[in-house]
């Protein structure tokens, strides 16, 4: 069962901070820095989620971090101000923000038709109907923002027919966002898919253009850095699984180390923790895990051990593939066509999921190719 409400989970001691090598570090150890302070700065730049002082830099799992010490202030160097129309933005200042603050895949300026989705990457994931239900207006607001900014010809705002409430309060509020088209669609394991969603609601009229895909979290990271011109220090996750009584969508500090969020909600040491979805999820090697932009949702659940058989040949995988590859061929074979297979595979493990043999499909032959 899952809580509408938004819980909060924001004072963390320690903020943790990736970098890689090619990124230049713009702080010293020991030096105090103020919220939204530039971290790092490379192909994208990094800032701080809270204000503090840099402790020094640590490893977890083979990847470097710099520690911060929240001091709870949440102090700013400078404060801009609320923006009140946040459509009054140029498209070259548009732009300019967005590399600055934040970075979305395959952001193409030229983009004609934007897709925003609303419908969960798994099916077990609740996060964007309690986003959408909780934030209706700054949600509308961006999206309406975007659309005049970037002159979009076409918005699909794309949303699960399990979400009603969702469905029931958008209804009632895009009368003010007539350029905004509420897309119903019928839920199942993977309409959340990006690639999936585009060739649904993309058709003859707008194949042409270019997309952008954005999801109910970059809209509220956009809405934030249009109103505050700042970037978002904090994200939303769910936190669910067979060994939570109640699924909670709960507001973070980016940074926050999982170990930390799960000693404050008193769970106990588990084998399984799976990190964005059960199917094509991560199961991590312990709870060390620093959470980011890019997570979801965390599944406590019990540890399960299937005994792993023989493929026996029963087509479940190829008939459930939502794309039509053969799942079967890429696992059992090392050619230019598995190969052609692996790169077009969305990882969405209903192979995996259907196997009545237990073969990882995806996540044995794709994703460990992947990564």
């Amino acid at each position: 069962m899952a809580n509408k409400e938004i819980e909060n989970y924001l004072s963390v001691d320690y903020i943790y901070i990736p970098y890689e090598k090619n990124m230049k570090i713009n702080i010293k150890d020991k030096e105090y820095i103020y919220k939204n302070t530039l971290l790092l700065s490379g192909e994208r730049n990094v800032y701080s989620s809270v204000s503090g002082t840099i402790l020094g830099a640590t490893k977890i799992h083979d990847k470097k971090y710099i520690v911060l010490e929240n001091d709870f202030k949440d102090k700013l160097a400078v404060r801009s101000g609320a923006k009140k129309n946040i459509n009054n933005y140029t498209k070259e200042e548009f732009i300019d923000l967005i590399n600055k603050y934040f970075h979305i895949s395959d952001f193409d300026e030229t983009s004609k038709v934007l897709i925003v989705s609303g419908i969960d990457s798994y099916y077990e994931e609740t996060i964007y109907g309690t986003l959408l239900e909780n934030f209706t207006t700054p949600i509308l607001e961006t999206i309406d923002a975007i659309i005049e900014i970037m002159n979009i010809k076409k918005c699909f705002l794309a949303i699960s027919s399990k979400n009603t409430e969702s469905i029931d309060i958008l209804v009632n509020n895009l009368g003010t966002y007539p350029k905004i088209d509420l897309k119903i669609l019928n839920n199942n394991l993977y309409m959340g898919n990006k690639e999936i969603l585009i060739d649904k609601l993309t058709n003859y009229k707008n194949k042409n253009y270019n997309v952008l895909f954005l999801n109910i979290k970059d809209i509220l990271n956009i809405y934030t850095i249009l109103k505050f011109k700042r970037s978002a220090t904090e994200t939303y996750i769910l936190l669910t699984g067979n060994l939570i009584d109640f699924s909670k969508v709960i507001r973070v500090k980016l940074g926050t180390n999982l170990a930390d969020l799960l000693k404050e909600y008193n769970i106990k040491e588990t084998e399984n923790i799976i990190v964005n979805g059960l199917l094509n999820g991560t199961l991590l090697k312990d709870r060390n895990y620093i959470i980011d932009n890019n997570v979801r949702s965390i599944f406590i659940n019990t540890c399960t051990k299937f005994k792993v058989n023989e493929c026996i040949n029963c087509g479940a995988c190829l008939e459930i593939c939502p794309i039509h590859i053969n799942p079967k061929y890429m696992y059992h074979n090392n050619d230019k066509k598995a190969d052609y297979y692996k790169n077009k595979c969305i990882n969405c493990g209903l192979c995996s999921y259907i196997c009545p043999s237990k073969i990882s499909l995806n996540r044995d032959v794709v994703k460990n190719d992947k990564e």
